[in-house]
């Protein structure tokens, strides 16, 4: 389940790895990130990922749980 806050993280991720690996990079420039901040991107991409992955995993068991009537809907 994609949530608003999710969108939010992926579009700024993306616009700050576009900095590093588009226009701009080619330009020239543009500092690429210390060491220390990159690895602090990728561990928050990695806390999202198991929050998605988590997330998702909930959303299949509740899923599962309800009766079969109401997980499948007929046609009129």
């Amino acid at each position: 389940m994609v949530e608003d806050d999710d969108y939010a993280q992926v579009n700024a991720g993306m616009a700050k790895c576009s900095n590093y690996a588009h226009d701009k990079a080619l330009m020239g420039g543009v500092a690429i990130p210390e060491p220390d901040e990159l690895l602090a991107d990728i561990m928050a991409l990695e806390t999202w990922r198991g929050q998605i992955e988590k997330r998702s995993a909930d959303t299949i068991k509740k899923r599962k749980a309800r009766p079969a009537a109401i997980q499948t809907t007929a046609a009129p």
